[in-house]
């Protein structure tokens, strides 16, 4: 008989929390999670190798259950060569302040290589992928150690490129109503929860994740009973007290209910809050990860004036749920009372 996703990974509850990267989560907030009984995730997109150990230790010093580490996975290279601004930015940003750059930089990220090196250096227990898929040296040093895969994916083709690739312990499947980035690794449309879950009765013994809308009890019930094993939530972890979320940010989620799909603020699809900045249309759009920095300097001036208008807002369509920002405990416990 097939473990349950609790027996895999050693966790009391089906529930993971989405790793959100930004500054949304620390590691007191992914100890806490995964202390609960859930499991907890570090975000490591756009910290530094350093920055990446430190939250691992950080959140290792706080407790001594399964946490996960989540990677963006981008074998591209890049160098600090300076990239025009899209002009529409540009534009904005001097409506914000006098000076205004008209080049960015990349910061400089660690490769996939080392992500992987110092996952296996400090005995992370799970690894989740995000925009891409492992090579084949990558995950067969992954599982020499023992640390189990979670791949995420938008769609069936997806889901079935991942399980001969990867050997994951566990797919993640984002529907189109989750909030933040696409996290598959194709640009192929999202595949129907029911298109998910047929093609899942020919690979019974995998463990699928439903992402998504998922904010109250009845959801996680509902997604079990459809024949999940869990669930991964975002935005409402997101709207709890003790989130990094600023309070802009979460005034938007309990005030604005409309979200959309938009490529405007990094260049890669990702749903969030209807505003400005989102629905900005931009004439040289650069892609992933080039807009995410063509507009970070006009994110960090709105979020530092409390302007929700330019900031990156990421929700799912779940929001229309919540309405009350309850502590992380708070909400934990009514997801399983």
């Amino acid at each position: 008989m097939k473990p349950t996703v609790e027996q895999k990974l050693d966790i009391a509850y089906p529930i993971f929390q989405a790793p959100m990267a930004g500054g949304i989560v620390s590691p007191d907030f992914v100890a806490q999670v995964s202390a609960f009984g859930m499991l907890g995730s570090i975000p490591s997109g756009y910290l530094s190798l350093a920055q990446t150990r430190e939250f691992i230790e950080q959140v290792r010093a706080r407790t001594d259950r399964t946490f996960s580490l989540n990677l963006f996975v981008d074998y591209a290279l890049y160098d600090d060569t300076p990239i025009a601004k899209p002009d529409e930015i540009v534009a904005i940003e001097r409506n914000f302040a006098q000076e205004s750059s008209a080049f960015f930089h990349l910061a400089e990220s660690p490769s996939v290589d080392d992500l992987v090196a110092l996952t296996l250096d400090c005995a992370v227990p799970v690894v989740s992928t995000t925009f891409g898929l492992l090579s084949p040296e990558h995950v067969a040093a992954l599982k020499s150690k023992k640390i189990r895969i979670m791949t995420t994916i938008n769609s069936v083709y997806e889901l079935e490129l991942a399980l001969k690739s990867q050997k994951p312990d566990v797919l993640i499947y984002q529907n189109a109503l989750a909030g933040g980035h696409k996290g598959g690794f194709t640009s192929l449309p999202h595949s129907d929860e029911t298109a998910i879950l047929k093609a899942l009765e020919r690979h019974r013994d995998i463990h699928c994740l439903l992402a998504g809308a998922i904010v109250t009890r009845e959801d996680v019930a509902h997604a079990l009973d459809r024949g999940f094993d869990g669930v991964q939530i975002g935005t409402a972890f997101l709207a709890t007290r003790e989130s990094g979320a600023n309070e802009a940010y979460k005034a938007a989620i309990l005030r604005n209910r409309e979200t959309a799909f938009t490529t405007s603020i990094t260049g890669k699809a990702a749903r969030g809050l209807k505003n400005s900045l989102s629905c900005l249309e931009v004439g040289n759009n650069l892609g992933f990860p080039y807009m995410h920095y063509a507009t970070a300097s006009l994110r960090k001036t709105a979020k530092a004036r409390g302007d929700a208008d330019y900031q990156s807002l990421w929700c799912g369509e779940g929001i229309a749920r919540i309405d009350t920002l309850p502590t992380l405990n708070e909400y934990m416990q009514g997801l399983v009372q």
